[in-house]
């Protein structure tokens, strides 16, 4: 009976010993690995812009808080040109000052750009 008694207490902490290493592994575990709250918001993307009025327009290209002190740089008359930006970037028509006119935001899956013949706004497609 002395035996009988003996093999179940070793069978039980060995049990109870194992589940509480299991339990521990799982818990450094989960403090280990790190979920990213949300995907990487940028990606690069190249996107053609196509000036479709006559007269060369002045453009804003890059990150939306940049344009309190735009790079600024003029585009031809009907002209396609390749811009390299960021997701969530903005691309706008500036005035002589320079001061944003009309602005697009640069989103997955858009490819192109467009200002329209008059100048006086800026699309994305």
């Amino acid at each position: 009976m002395k035996t009988v008694l003996k093999i179940s207490a070793c069978v039980l902490f060995t049990a109870f010993g194992f589940s509480n290493s299991q339990a521990q592994a799982l818990a450094s575990l989960s403090s280990e690995v790190t979920v990213p709250s949300k995907p990487a918001a940028n990606t690069e993307m190249t996107i053609i812009l196509k000036n479709s009025a006559e007269k060369p327009v002045i453009i804003f290209a890059g990150p939306k808080e940049g344009i309190r002190d735009p790079k600024v740089r003029t585009v031809g008359g009907l002209s396609k040109n390749t811009l390299y930006l960021q997701s969530n970037d903005v691309v706008c028509l500036m005035d002589r000052e320079p001061k944003a006119m009309a602005c697009t935001v640069i989103k997955p899956g858009i490819s192109s750009v467009e200002v329209n013949v008059s100048a006086t706004t800026i699309s994305s497609k």
